[in-house]
């Protein structure tokens, strides 16, 4: 009988062995994975940065090309013809710049500062009549002077070639700022969103993304609303808003963003679209000076009204109202 026995349980055994060597090994590849995602994401917040650390390089070097066109312009105040004309384009990119870095802390300081959902992000007609006011501020004219030259036609280094003179309007180049601004800071919310979850943008999937955007899982789910409380305290904050972010003062506490819902609108959408790219919905392309962006802030601003609590209590990392 025990031999009969040793016959039956000596393949069984050799199986289990098996399987037991089979779940080490599965357990270590699991582990390397893990550490592969984590380094994956701080590779994609290290590109963030470096992105981010380009563009303001970028801003430097423009504003030493302008000082140089400004002493060149003070040393030849006297003459005429084609340095004449050098010393004009200098004062007029001068006053484009102060309009722009002018304009720029408008719209951060009005978005972050909003206390009504709809004033979070504006249509053109309400961007223009900022960008006039601005210009009065900075030019120190009346409205219809600050009007007529924003709409001047004056001709502008060009944005591939410097050295190439183009056609615009002055206003052009000063509308850009909102775009601009839009995509520094989509940069900001998506790097801080994706280093919440553990994926890298590069790794995502269209089987994937898809799965995030059913059911709003992005915002909605039980890992996704954390990391989109993250992502929106990190989009406050680089906007000048920080005093709506309070970060936890225990260990394993949460941060608690206090902001209106059309705040916690702008940062989904950003995330969204993302998502949305990745499944093939959303063609990967910008729609000139309006991106489209007001469009997709309206919709998810609709979307989150049913999902989030409108109230000044604290739900799950949000006091939206």
């Amino acid at each position: 009988m025990a031999d009969a026995l040793n016959i039956v349980t000596r393949p069984l055994l050799a199986k289990v062995h098996d399987v037991a060597v089979e779940g080490a090994d599965l357990s270590d590849s699991v582990r390397d994975l893990r550490v592969k995602v984590e380094i994956m994401a701080r590779g994609h917040e290290r590109l963030a940065t470096a992105l981010q650390s380009a563009s303001g390089a970028v801003s430097k070097g423009f504003m030493e090309v302008l000082d140089i066109l400004h002493r060149l312009a003070s040393d030849r105040n006297g003459t005429t013809g084609p340095q004449q004309g050098t010393s004009q384009l200098a004062q007029l990119m001068a006053r484009i710049i102060s309009v722009k870095q002018a304009f720029r802390l408008r719209l951060s300081d009005r978005t972050a500062s909003a206390t009504c959902s709809a004033d979070v992000y504006c249509n053109t007609g309400r961007t223009w009549v900022e960008l006039v006011d601005v210009t009065e501020d900075v030019l120190r004219v009346d409205r219809d002077e600050a009007l007529n030259w924003l709409l001047k036609t004056v001709q502008l280094p060009g944005r591939r070639k410097a050295n190439v003179l183009v056609t615009m309007r002055v206003c052009a180049p000063i509308l850009r700022v909102k775009p601009h601004l839009m995509q520094i800071w989509k940069q900001t919310t998506v790097s801080a969103f994706f280093k919440g979850i553990g994926i890298t943008l590069e790794s995502m999937m269209s089987d994937l993304a898809t799965l995030w955007l059913n059911s709003d899982a992005y915002i909605d789910f039980e890992l996704g609303k954390p990391c989109m409380v993250g992502a929106t305290g990190r989009l406050l904050c680089m906007m000048g808003g920080g005093d709506m972010v309070t970060e936890p003062t225990t260990v394993g506490g949460r941060p608690v963003v206090r902001c209106t819902l059309g705040h916690v609108a702008l940062a989904s959408c950003f995330v969204r679209s993302v998502f949305e790219g990745k499944a093939g919905l959303r063609p990967r392309r910008r729609a000139g000076l309006g991106e489209g962006i007001l469009e997709q802030w309206e919709s998810e601003l609709a979307r989150l009204d049913g999902l989030l609590p409108m109230e000044d209590k604290e739900h799950d990392g949000f006091a939206a109202d």
